[in-house]
């Protein structure tokens, strides 16, 4: 297995954050967690690509993340 630098890396997120962007977005809300009032922000990374989505506040995101969001029952 051929090991991958860091700029390729970079490279391969960045190309993976274009085709995330380039899919339907669709309308959330993350509610607050009451057991962590503290934690106002979600992260979800995919393929190196990471969105950090503020509890609380309705936001447009790529299809996929909305999926991943409901699969860990976030919405």
């Amino acid at each position: 297995m051929t090991k991958l630098s860091d700029k390729q890396l970079d490279k391969m997120a960045e190309d993976f954050g274009e085709i995330l962007n380039a899919e339907p977005k669709v309308t959330i809300k993350i509610p607050y967690d009451s057991k962590n009032p503290t934690d106002d922000t979600v992260p979800v990374g995919l393929n190196g690509y990471i969105f950090y989505i503020k509890r609380g506040i309705k936001v447009d995101v790529p299809e996929t993340i909305a999926n991943i969001l409901e699969e860990a029952r976030y919405i």
